[in-house]
């Protein structure tokens, strides 16, 4: 089920992608392959970083699935033209991702008689604070890789 929902938020990053590059762009431009190349880098760091920690396949793709949808709310919140709330978005996604599951492990474990729910959130929190990391590795290494593009002319 996790394969299949990872697969799903994959092909919407995918389109949602395309349309925002749509028309403005030609074919044979370097922003062309962007819809591509972007899902491809989240796996790729996701894999990376989970054979790093030895995670398990589904905790990879739960990683993926997330980052793709940490994305996916910026491109959402650009597309509905709301600049006040894409302003505050990296600070929201931070609190949710960072901020609260470490609150969250703080918390259980302090407690004295953990129930197996509890276990099982302490042992998945660094799955979201990884997918937050690729996150913000995947949106610095795109702001990088156009100023580059852009110093040399390539579009």
């Amino acid at each position: 089920m996790v394969g299949v929902s990872t697969f799903a938020v994959g092909i919407v990053l995918y389109r949602e992608v395309a349309r925002l590059i749509g028309d403005s762009v030609s074919r044979n431009s370097t922003l062309a392959d962007l819809p591509v190349i972007l899902p491809l880098g989240i796996s790729l760091h996701a894999i990376a970083i989970g054979a790093w920690f030895s995670h398990s396949t589904k905790q990879i793709l739960v990683q993926i699935t997330l980052c793709c949808l940490w994305i996916l709310g910026g491109i959402w919140i650009v597309k509905a033209k709301q600049e006040r709330l894409f302003t505050y978005w990296l600070q929201i996604s931070f609190t949710l991702a960072v901020v609260l599951p470490l609150l969250a492990r703080r918390h259980l474990r302090s407690k004295q008689h953990r129930r197996p729910f509890d276990e099982f959130i302490l042992s998945n929190i660094n799955i979201i604070l990884f997918s937050y990391l690729n996150f913000v590795v995947i949106i610095a290494v795109l702001i990088f890789q156009l100023i580059v593009l852009s110093s040399i002319g390539w579009f």
